[in-house]
């Protein structure tokens, strides 16, 4: 039997792979949005993940268009912001111009719309009529629906592709025009939407992001 001297071993640098703490997989056979990643180790520390592998979260999102991480332990609103600014390079965006209720828990972070649960919300772009409007926007469940629940998602990429030239065409001809009223009925008032009670900090608002508005008699 050979002897092993101690003054001969040397460590060796171990290097852990991205595939040793996530596994990276479609949701499903069917469809390429989103990406799934699920931890490989219990308890993986997500934001300490999550600052170490920016080019590999870049990547997906860009060729996939959006991420679910499941089973992640995101169990408080502070963790939650924190993974945000660190796979984010922009601040965390007001929802100032906003076309739902929602309530603002803290530092730009707000609850899902305030809706009835028997009420469903169909597919769009976020803030897509503004003239400032997100890069990436994120979603926490907190608490899972009993039954549905779902938040739909699509790839507008293929959605564009879809349409016909000459539709495209005549949207880069024409443009497009949002028009908003805001009064009875459904929907929030202009004092929710702008997050002030100051007409002045509306139009001010309004001019400086290429709205043209108009006060109504009510």
């Amino acid at each position: 039997m050979n002897k092993l001297k101690i003054g001969k071993i040397r460590r060796k640098s171990i290097t852990v792979s991205t595939n040793d703490l996530v596994e990276v997989t479609p949701l499903s056979n069917l469809q390429s949005l989103p990406i799934l990643i699920t931890p490989s180790v219990p308890d993986l520390d997500l934001i300490s993940w999550a600052n170490n592998h920016q080019n590999l979260i870049q990547e997906k999102l860009l060729k996939f268009g959006g991420i679910i991480l499941r089973t992640c332990q995101v169990d408080q609103l502070e963790k939650f912001e924190q993974f945000i600014k660190s796979t984010s390079d922009r601040k965390l965006l007001s929802y100032q111009d906003g076309s739902s209720p929602r309530t603002l828990l803290q530092d730009n972070i707000y609850t899902s719309t305030d809706y009835p649960a028997s009420q469903t919300i169909f597919l769009h772009s976020e803030l897509s009529y503004a003239s400032t409007y997100p890069l990436k926007i994120y979603f926490h469940c907190v608490k899972s629906a009993d039954q549905g629940g779902e938040t739909p998602i699509a790839d507008t990429r293929k959605i564009y592709r879809r349409l016909s030239l000459e539709i495209r065409d005549r949207f880069a001809e024409k443009q497009v025009m949002y028009v908003r009223n805001f009064g009875a009925g459904l929907g929030i008032p202009w004092q929710q939407a702008f997050e002030t009670s100051s007409k002045s900090a509306v139009e001010q608002y309004c001019q400086n992001n290429g709205i043209v508005m108009v006060w109504g008699d009510n």
